[in-house]
């Protein structure tokens, strides 16, 4: 807690009841082993719990009062009189993918059978807390993802197992994220997202996520393991993955977080493109068409979430500006019922009010409208992959043959565009 000074001024930070010199001590116990040993163990166990207790504790607990008489803020209490010590104890235990991956997943353990709920809530719990190091002690939680998500070596026992665990963890981060997202980007009852309140938070999740995007549009390119499929199958093969769509908007909530996901999603967008020349050249016969349809449903995902999230700016923004001018409006037309310590009967002339409305007050806020979706050309993407079916003398080429280039496949797609925009159009459809 945050206790009044007897003398006034600042409070001081005193620890509440779960936040004190035990749980510190446990943590710093915990921290001197080595943490190879500890993988797993009861006492990496035991700190993570109780940092989840203490996250559940501090987001729940009434707040102490203050030297004036009212509650103290609560992100202030947080950083000043949790924070420490919670950072303290997520460090020590950042490193255990093990028991990390039981706590999100919700794995049977100590008795308890395995329920995804449970592992749903800690998730939810951790997440929804204003830290003060802006995320990165609880983002490191998850840090071991990324460079475990992929097998190397299939003969080796322990790599495939770290993948398993892997994969099964960012699933159950991609279900929360997935499920959440509009709580997840308005949080802290002000609207703040994921990515105001905790940046590093959400630049950890971005890169536990990275390798799994093929996993989500079931079109896998890597040896990951662990991560089924987060929408249905009919969903994929629909183009309707409303679950992976939620993790992409709350992503983009962090400028450098969307960046990595975005060139994650850019990056294997280019490799399915070359698994389909591939295909092409050397399979004509069984050309992976998936790939196309892979492709051009990774673009509308990315389309969508960013669309998602500029509109929950945008719906706060508005939020703001609706409420500033209701105060604006009280300075000028009194407070209502509320109890004044200034002993003032009546309020202001009608002509004073006019005035003081025109100069403090003015009209109503113009809500901002929201972004709509701009429709996307699918003529580069079938242009692409018509040109791959041209170099390779596929089908009747002579449908694209006005689009020739000197070196002895297609124009680019500028070029193309340039020469007959409406004939280019018809002759990639044709083809």
């Amino acid at each position: 807690f945050l206790q009044p000074s007897p003398t006034g001024g600042m409070p001081k930070a005193v620890a509440p009841p779960m936040a004190n010199q035990d749980l510190m001590a446990l943590a710093n116990i915990a921290g001197k082993g080595d943490s190879a040993f500890r993988m797993g163990s009861g006492l990496d166990a035991l700190v993570l719990d109780k940092a989840h207790d203490l996250v559940v504790a501090s987001n729940d607990q009434a707040l102490p009062i203050g030297p004036a008489g009212a509650e103290l803020d609560r992100t202030i209490w947080h950083k000043n009189s949790v924070d420490p010590t919670l950072q303290r104890m997520l460090d020590v235990v950042h490193g255990d993918s093990l028991v990390v991956h039981d706590a999100a997943t919700g794995a049977a353990v100590d008795g308890l059978s395995a329920d995804s709920q449970r592992g749903q809530q800690f998730l939810g719990d951790m997440f929804n807390h204003d830290y003060a190091d802006g995320g990165r002690a609880v983002g490191g939680l998850f840090d071991n993802v990324e460079g475990q998500a992929v097998v190397h070596d299939p003969s080796s026992a322990t790599e495939v197992a770290s993948a398993q665990r892997a994969g099964e963890t960012a699933h159950a981060v991609a279900q929360r994220m997935g499920e959440k997202w509009h709580d997840l980007l308005n949080l802290n009852n002000a609207g703040d997202s994921l990515g105001q309140m905790n940046p590093k938070l959400t630049q950890s999740l971005s890169h536990a996520m990275s390798h799994y995007i093929p996993d989500m549009m079931g079109n896998r390119l890597e040896d990951t393991r662990g991560f089924g499929l987060l929408d249905d199958a009919k969903g994929v093969l629909d183009g309707h993955l409303p679950l992976a769509k939620g993790v992409l908007a709350v992503l983009n909530s962090d400028s450098t977080a969307s960046d990595y996901i975005n060139r994650a999603a850019q990056d294997y967008s280019v490799l399915w493109q070359r698994e389909l020349a591939d295909s092409i050249a050397n399979r004509p016969g069984d050309i992976d068409w998936q790939d196309a349809s892979t492709i051009g449903q990774v673009y509308g995902l990315r389309d969508s979430a960013s669309l998602v999230q500029i509109n929950d700016d945008i719906q706060d923004q508005n939020q703001r500006d609706a409420e500033s001018y209701r105060r604006r409006q009280t300075w000028v037309t009194g407070m209502g019922a509320l109890v004044s310590p200034v002993p003032v009967v009546g309020g202001l002339s009608d002509g004073l009010t006019m005035a003081l409305n025109g100069m403090f007050v003015g009209d109503g806020p113009t809500p901002t409208p929201f972004e709509q979706g701009v429709p996307r050309s699918s003529i580069p993407v079938q242009y692409s992959i018509a040109a791959e079916l041209y170099r390779n003398g596929v089908g009747d080429t002579s449908y694209m043959s006005k689009f020739a280039g000197a070196d002895g496949g297609l124009l680019s797609i500028d070029q193309a565009l340039g020469t007959d925009r409406a004939g280019l159009q018809n002759g990639v459809q044709n083809y």
